[in-house]
């Protein structure tokens, strides 16, 4: 009987270990969570308003991060902020030139006398060129390899304009959208800039005529029933994408071919491309906000991150696998594929893991 007993622990050790090795060592397939962890969370020292608009610089040197009137310069290495730029209006959008040497702020103006846009020395930090034509610049488009950027202007247009002179326009694209442009991007190659507007309307516009393009005799316009909330060209030049509700629609350029379009879960509100081209990332708002990743190949998702906060918008990182959020809060999170250390190579023990021994 012992010896039964004694038999029967066994056997049910020997289950209870081959259980317990099948729920350690069964392979699971890896989502977003584990491939970009949260790294941190950094608030912001020098204001307690929320965070909106962000964007690296090219580089990916700094992050500039917009606090209701105010941006905030976050330096990258040591993640800390090192400068906060006092703007006076409701600042709506950031982004650099390519050679990073401008920082161009779109802004909230109520008025036709008050600013829409402001230019900024990456230097100094001091401002050097004021724009006043447009209500909501919630974004602004730096044509490649040129000084030339574009901004919505107050006709439901859009205006082209010099980094040397920025409040007097050099082409206007008008007429055709009857409400607000809300997104706008320009091909690498400077031949197009494509437009999405309050109105449902997506427009890709030549700019050699500065008339709506179009290929083989048909414009090349495309109406939806919802408002766009984004659009953009991927960096290669190849397709552009828009998102309007709930509905993501894909198509080439230069002809406005047919790529792909998707339903996503919830309402999408921001696009990004990957510098490389291969990765389409989209923010989406259901129970919670999420960001997807397609293959832009396949348009298959790829990564799903839930980030389990309030966001306003997100960038991804040029030069690093990581990308930041904000979050309509002081505070902005941090997710990166590998762990920080700024610090690797000092002597001391690290023990709380924040790179810092």
């Amino acid at each position: 009987m012992k010896g039964r007993v004694v038999l029967c622990i066994s056997a049910l050790i020997a289950i209870l270990f081959s259980s317990y090795s099948n729920l350690v060592m069964t392979p699971v397939n890896a989502d977003a969570t584990e491939n970009y962890p949260l790294s941190t969370v950094i608030t912001n020292p020098y204001s307690l308003e929320g965070s909106s608009s962000i964007s690296y610089s090219n580089d990916g040197n700094i992050v500039a991060i917009a606090f209701y009137q105010s941006v905030a310069i976050f330096e990258t290495t040591h993640r800390t902020f090192i400068k906060e730029i006092n703007i006076g209006n409701t600042v709506l959008y950031v982004t650099f030139s390519a050679d990073d040497s401008i920082l161009f702020v779109g802004l909230e103006s109520p008025y036709m006398s008050t600013l829409a846009m402001s230019l900024f020395d990456t230097d100094s930090w001091e401002r050097i060129g004021v724009n006043e034509d447009g209500k909501e610049v919630t974004d602004i488009s730096v044509l490649p390899n040129s000084e030339i950027f574009a901004s919505p202007n107050e006709g439901f247009g859009i205006n082209e304009y010099t980094f040397s002179d920025s409040s007097n326009e050099i082409f206007s694209y008008n007429g055709e959208h009857s409400d607000a442009v809300t997104c706008l991007d320009h091909t690498p190659d400077g031949q197009y800039i494509i437009t999405g507007g309050v109105d449902g309307n997506i427009f890709v516009w030549n700019r050699t005529n500065q008339n709506v393009a179009e290929y083989q005799g048909e414009r090349l316009h495309w109406p939806t029933e919802f408002e766009i909330s984004d659009c953009s060209v991927s960096p290669d030049g190849t397709q552009f994408a828009w998102t309007a509700n709930s509905l993501l629609q894909v198509r080439s350029i230069p002809d406005g071919s047919y790529v792909t379009s998707l339903v996503l879960e919830g309402f999408a509100e921001q696009l990004e491309w990957s510098i490389t081209s291969n990765e389409l990332w989209i923010r989406t708002q259901t129970s919670s906000p999420k960001i997807l990743v397609l293959n832009a190949t396949t348009f298959d998702v790829i990564n799903n991150f839930d980030i389990g906060h309030k966001v306003q918008k997100f960038a991804i990182s040029p030069t690093n696998d990581e990308f930041i959020v904000t979050s309509a809060s002081s505070h902005i999170s941090i997710f990166s594929a590998n762990r920080w250390a700024p610090y690797l190579g000092m002597v001391g023990l690290d023990t709380d893991e924040d790179g810092i021994p």
